[in-house]
């Protein structure tokens, strides 16, 4: 729980020290970004003082890809199997 709070503690302190360029800009958008960003890099940070195990972005895409790549691999068994 430490961890944690230290974790926050330091956010807070990065996004004051961050957010006073930040406000000056006119653009809208540019705020959103770094607040998004920010609260996402938050997020994780607490997750991994908590241990908590994430899994890796090559596994993400390796689940959203393998059900078109499948019906490849077995037209390629099946033609190795032939010969």
């Amino acid at each position: 729980m430490i961890k944690v709070l230290g974790v926050l503690i330091l956010a807070v302190i990065i996004f004051l020290l961050d957010y006073r360029t930040i406000k000056n800009s006119k653009e809208r958008r540019d705020k959103v970004v770094y607040i998004v960003t920010f609260g996402i890099a938050l997020v994780l940070s607490v997750l991994f003082s908590l241990d908590v195990k994430l899994p890796y972005p090559l596994d993400w895409i390796k689940e959203a890809y393998e059900p078109m790549v499948e019906p490849f691999n077995n037209l390629l068994r099946e033609s190795k199997l032939d010969h």
